[in-house]
């Protein structure tokens, strides 16, 4: 699996570099484990977080964050912190099969213009990639993956 992570991790906790990787993983909970601390360092600074996952990576990742002291509901009311299904998010800007850029440039863009309200950075996560690699159409995986970029 791959899975869009914005901003390059370095271990044990990530620095605001800007940018775009890539992150592979074979267990969700790897996958959690990195999101959370990604996303935690980014609410703990201050940053807009945009998570676009499926529902039960949200549950996940939210669960990880509550444990760690994080209150998700006040950084919701501040904007800091937002969440929307990866797959909903795929309608709003696929056309026959494939992204359209403009459609993922208001959509998504949308998303991270919106958080980033006020001059805050963002760190955003997409899990769009990844489904569309699931139901086959690596195409459309290969095109979305250089729209994020």
């Amino acid at each position: 699996m791959a899975s869009t992570i914005q901003q390059p991790p370095t271990m044990p906790e990530f620095e605001p570099a800007g940018g775009h990787i890539v992150q592979f993983y074979e267990t969700d909970d790897f996958l959690i484990d990195v999101l959370s601390g990604f996303m935690r360092q980014g609410l703990r600074a201050g940053d807009a977080c945009v998570v676009i996952a499926t529902q039960a990576h949200r549950v996940q990742l939210e669960t990880q964050l509550k444990a760690g002291g994080l209150d998700l509901a006040a950084a919701r009311r501040r904007g800091t912190y937002r969440t929307l299904d990866a797959a909903e998010m795929l309608t709003m800007f696929m056309v026959e099969g494939l992204p359209d850029p403009s459609r993922f440039r208001e959509s998504v863009g949308g998303e991270i213009k919106r958080a980033a309200k006020g001059g805050r950075s963002v760190r955003a996560f997409g899990e769009m990639v990844a489904l569309l690699w699931l139901e086959g159409n690596p195409a459309a995986a290969l095109r979305l993956e250089k729209l994020w970029n």
